[in-house]
């Protein structure tokens, strides 16, 4: 099936001090086989000059340069400032899959998904490898999300959101400094939000 309807993504990065990262992460979104895709940088405040790198890239994103508030408030910024109909969140030392905003988007097209999450995968620098890392489906996300103590199964960047979910539940919260972003999904969870499982491997 192809997508009937082309919505926008928009895909925020937020960054602090890593630009030997960061290139490779808008590459894997400037190379996605998506069309409809707008990029959001938001330089938390980095002290490592990162537009050395980002002036590559001045046409195809949009920058946004505030002071250090966390990471938390720099992907809020990243969001009250996108036009997308949906979200993909992507951490600056992390890139995609070339079609994985296509497949993931067709697929919450096809389940009237808001919320939905894929397998990823993790390199490894010094062996130049790739691990697969199997999530599966789980059936209650709850848990998993609130309880430290399980592992984590849901990186952000795994996750496709359709943009009113922020609308009607919020924003992360800017107060944490470390698992903002479970303590955000544990809420969407406990709301009885719906997280589907996308099998993309």
């Amino acid at each position: 099936m192809s997508i009937k309807r082309k919505p926008t993504v928009s895909v925020i990065i937020p960054l602090y001090n890593q630009k030997e990262f960061v290139g490779e992460a808008i590459e894997s979104v400037l190379n996605q086989s998506y069309p409809n895709i707008e990029i959001i940088v938001v330089n938390d405040g980095s002290t490592d000059n990162p537009s050395e790198v980002l002036e590559k890239y001045k046409k195809e994103i949009k920058l946004i340069n505030q002071k250090n508030k966390g990471l938390a408030a720099a992907r809020n910024t990243g969001i009250k400032n996108s036009n997308g109909e949906y979200i993909q969140l992507l951490d600056a030392d992390d890139f995609l899959d070339k079609d994985k905003i296509k497949l993931q988007l067709e697929f919450n097209q096809i389940q009237s998904s808001v919320v939905s999450y894929c397998e990823i995968s993790s390199y490894d620098n010094n062996t130049g490898r790739y691990y697969h890392r199997n999530v599966g489906e789980v059936k209650d996300m709850f848990p998993h999300l609130f309880n430290f103590w399980y592992t984590y199964p849901l990186p952000v960047h795994s996750l496709l959101i359709k943009k009113d979910v922020f609308d009607r539940f919020g924003m992360f919260d800017e107060d944490l400094k470390a698992v903002e972003d479970r303590y955000y999904l544990s809420k969407l969870a406990f709301s009885k939000i719906v997280f589907d499982y996308f099998e993309f491997i």
